[in-house]
């Protein structure tokens, strides 16, 4: 393994880098299937270098940012990534999906307040909290702690 010399290792921006590689290269990782998985792939200069994605990218403007393909059936590169908040990408990802595009496999590792959060705000004003806890699923129910549970039957 070469030796890093750009001491950056324990940066936001590295992390963003080598989480990126992982989503792309690592098929046991979790959300492989939705970035390798789908052929989604990695600028060349990038994957061989974190300094040529630093030149490109810059340094990750905070915590709160992350990685964004504009194109989201594109590739990492540099014409086709930015730094934005994740929140900006929850958004994102939710205007760019059309009803029921999700996989299966993806809806049920949605949690209900992932699902709450990408809702429309004119739907989650006519649903109270307490009408979409009704609506967990029997594994959701097999999940919560004794607490949760009593406080889900109430």
């Amino acid at each position: 393994m070469p030796k890093i010399t750009h001491n950056m290792s324990n940066t936001p921006t590295y992390k963003s880098w080598t989480a990126m590689k992982q989503r792309c290269l690592n098929s046991k990782t979790k959300y492989y299937y939705l970035y390798g998985g789908k052929g989604i792939k990695i600028h060349t200069g990038w994957l061989s270098s974190f300094e040529n994605f630093l030149e490109d990218m810059g340094e990750r403007p905070g915590i709160e940012y992350s990685i964004h393909r504009v194109d989201s059936e594109g590739n990492y590169a540099p014409d086709n990534c930015e730094w934005i908040t994740k929140s900006e990408n929850c958004s994102l990802a939710f205007k760019n999906k059309k009803r029921g595009s999700l996989s299966e496999e993806h809806k049920r590792k949605l949690s209900l307040s992932q699902i709450r959060r990408k809702l429309p705000e004119e739907i989650k004003n006519k649903m109270s909290k307490s009408r979409l806890g009704k609506k967990h699923s029997i594994e959701t129910k097999q999940r919560m702690s004794e607490a949760q549970k009593r406080r889900y039957n109430k």
